[in-house]
């Protein structure tokens, strides 16, 4: 940030710097120029809200997020808000509102809704976090589970740590695998706590995909796996947007991710970030796409979890179903390596604090 007593330009300069700026730093320096001559630049920044060039939309959002947006314009800014596209210069608007203004945290769901989406992940949401991100390869549990060891043992092995250069064995984290049955709620139960020590949990499925979960890294065993075996694997996430009273609970997220012989070949994913949602298309659409949804204006609808649930529904997945998951699962578990590990909260304590009316 510039010192802007040293900003003693007009406000025509300041303008026309700005419009014939052809770097980031020129445009900046305008802009800042425009925020330490306000309130006699007004009009010019309202003319910068009515531009149709995206760029003079978000110069002028940061603007008025520095001087702060005067009583008599917040309407038109609100509304101008309302009749953007989704977009960066949307995005920034919607930033420079008052803090605690109802529209500063962008297209958040109302709370019911967020939480009503839960039904139609596995255990009706009772298993968040752990069953927010699923991965699954394309082969049976026996099989997933014999390569899975193979790669920890390589992985561990100290001939070929030497041989790659890496620390030997004593150095690096302990694993342990364990084998279970269960129905899925008691099998999750073995994830906790959540974060830590880090978790793996392998699960036979009904659908002839194996599953893994975890609690709470993203961790890459359908990749790996997928590569290594020459078969497919899928990456899926779904977390509910969770917006109350302007505060941020859950951040909202849509993931599929298709990968064949350890290559992404495909990837859809609607998120929420800082400063808005974001939408990610990688990859060549597959033929059982809903392609006509990536066009919805506002970009929380572009890929939601009834599309997720359908688009493993065409590779033979049933996500939703607890019933489907289990009875056999593997948990392989990374042990801690200091002295006194640290508390971390239940999958229980963390849908409290995250996912509950306060």
């Amino acid at each position: 940030m510039p010192d802007l007593t040293q900003l003693q330009a007009g406000v025509d300069e300041y303008v026309a710097m700005r419009g014939h700026a052809d770097d980031h730093r020129t445009r900046a320096l305008a802009c800042w120029g425009l925020v330490a001559a306000w309130p006699v630049s007004r009009d010019a920044v309202s003319m910068l809200l009515q531009s149709s060039r995206e760029e003079d939309i978000e110069d002028a959002a940061g603007i008025l997020g520095r001087v702060g947006i005067p009583d008599d314009m917040l309407g038109p800014v609100v509304t101008l808000i309302d009749a953007l596209p989704d977009s960066t210069a949307r995005d920034c608007l919607v930033q420079s509102l008052p803090l605690g203004h109802p529209r500063r945290v962008p297209e958040g769901m109302p709370a019911a809704d967020s939480r009503d989406a839960l039904d139609d992940v596995p255990l009706r949401g009772a298993g968040e976090p752990y069953t927010r991100r699923i991965q699954f390869v394309e082969a049976g549990f026996d099989v997933v589970t014999k390569e899975f060891s193979r790669w920890i043992a390589t992985a561990t092995d100290p001939a070929v740590l030497s041989r790659l250069g890496l620390p030997r064995q004593e150095t690096r984290p302990k694993h342990s695998m364990s084998r279970h049955r269960g129905s899925l709620a008691a099998l999750l139960s073995l994830l906790d706590p959540y974060w830590w020590p880090s978790k793996s949990l392998f699960l036979e499925t009904q659908f002839g995909w194996t599953a893994v979960l975890s609690n709470g890294h993203d961790t890459y065993e359908a990749s790996v796996l997928s590569g290594r075996m020459g078969k497919r694997g899928v990456v899926t996430a779904y977390s509910a947007d969770l917006v109350i009273n302007g505060e941020i609970r859950n951040y909202g997220n849509s993931l599929f991710e298709l990968i064949d012989k350890g290559e992404s070949v495909r990837t859809v994913q609607v998120s929420r970030q800082s400063s808005g949602w974001d939408a990610v298309l990688l990859g060549t659409p597959l033929p059982f796409e809903e392609v006509d949804r990536y066009h919805a204006r506002v970009k929380r609808d572009r890929f939601d979890l009834g599309l997720l649930n359908r688009y493993c529904s065409a590779l033979g997945i049933n996500r939703s179903d607890e019933k489907a998951y289990g009875p056999r699962a593997l948990l392989h578990t990374e042990a801690y390596a200091g002295t006194q590990p640290p508390l971390y909260p239940t999958a229980a304590a963390w849908r409290a604090a995250n996912l509950s009316p306060r």
